[in-house]
């Protein structure tokens, strides 16, 4: 099974709500960021570049949360700071409060992020980095 049918499927078993929640914001992930591989990761998709994960989400009874692995350090307003490291999430508990506008200017914002993390590892070789 290819990884983008392994999400789609993932989508799909979640059903109703939920799922359509899901599938819209694996379309939105995959428009804006086309070179990111994406792979269920600990049961949740995310989307990697160069083997680093930027944005993933997870799905509760009554909500999906969409996190990006540096959101605390994005520009833009909306995402609620979560853990001990630079992770920030948005929860949507109806496809109608997806806001797309703002969507895409955290995808955007995740890319820049990782472009500033690679860059930044090369300049000291650093071979692995997940959070900058």
């Amino acid at each position: 099974m290819r990884r983008d049918e392994e999400i789609a499927d993932f989508n799909e078993r979640c059903g109703g709500m939920t799922g359509i929640i899901c599938s819209r914001l694996m379309n939105e992930i995959d428009a804006v960021l086309p070179d990111a591989q994406s792979r269920l990761y600990y049961a949740n998709p995310v989307w990697f570049l160069d083997n680093i994960p930027v944005v993933g989400y997870s799905v509760s009874t009554c909500s999906v949360t969409l996190r990006f692995w540096n959101g605390q350090n994005f520009i833009s307003r909306g995402l609620t700071s979560v853990g001990s490291f630079r992770a920030a999430e948005v929860k949507y508990h109806h496809a109608d409060a997806i806001n797309y506008a703002a969507l895409r200017v955290w995808l955007e914002e995740a890319l820049v992020a990782h472009r500033t993390c690679r860059t930044t590892s090369e300049l000291f070789e650093v071979t692995e980095l997940a959070v900058c």
